[in-house]
């Protein structure tokens, strides 16, 4: 994890985040957030009921869009995890102003994959619900910067529709939330240029026993 944030994570968030926040954009909120994001796939209802009066599983009601909704689902709600555990006095060493920051700067690290696999398309649905809540916003020199009670709220709303969505089962719904927030625009595509000699990501290599 270390490597992915040196290597592709920071530089992405030194040409995407505002420079009075770059101080904000630390490993430790990275892998917080990775950490919650992961914890938090276990949040909402595994069986729910159907059209029909049956218990089914939700991701089937979901079809295709659920892993979209589901990795969605993850990264906002283990925001929200994280910022309650902060609260809470559970989790020190990382500020809400650093797990902002560095959320808004790598969420290009995740959209560089394609807006049109779960991943990417799901950070897409993240990045213009909150442009539009206000959360985040050009900072005039190309970069954005946040705004910490509007991003509070951003999360909050869209944690509630993706959690309803995986509840009730609503591929209507789901499908509507993609169709308007799951895509590219001008603003995403123009910064995404702006990284094109920064990796997309790194490979692993790990030595085996008894090679050098």
């Amino acid at each position: 994890m270390d490597a992915k944030f040196q290597q592709s994570g920071r530089p992405i968030a030194e040409r995407v985040v505002a420079a009075a926040e770059l101080t904000n954009v630390t490993f430790d909120a990275y892998f917080n957030h990775t950490l919650f994001h992961e914890l938090s796939h276990g949040l909402g209802p595994g069986l729910i009921t159907g059209p029909d009066g049956k218990r089914v599983d939700a991701r089937l009601l979901l079809k295709e869009i659920y892993s979209t909704i589901e990795e969605c689902k993850a990264d906002v709600t283990g925001l929200w995890n994280a910022l309650l555990a902060m609260d809470r006095k559970w989790l020190s060493g990382v500020t809400q102003g650093q797990l902002f920051s560095t959320y808004t700067g790598l969420m290009f690290r995740s959209m560089r994959f394609g807006i049109d696999e779960p991943h990417g398309q799901g950070t897409a649905i993240q990045w213009n619900w909150f442009r539009e809540k206000g959360a985040i916003a050009p900072s005039g020199d190309g970069k954005f910067s946040t705004e910490a009670a509007k991003s509070r709220e951003a999360v909050r709303s869209l944690a509630n529709e993706l959690l309803m969505i995986e509840a009730t089962g609503d591929y209507a719904r789901g499908k509507a939330l993609i169709e308007k927030y799951g895509r590219s625009s001008p603003e995403i595509d123009a910064t995404i240029a702006k990284l094109s000699d920064i990796p997309v990501d790194i490979t692993p290599v790990f030595v085996g026993a008894g090679e050098r």
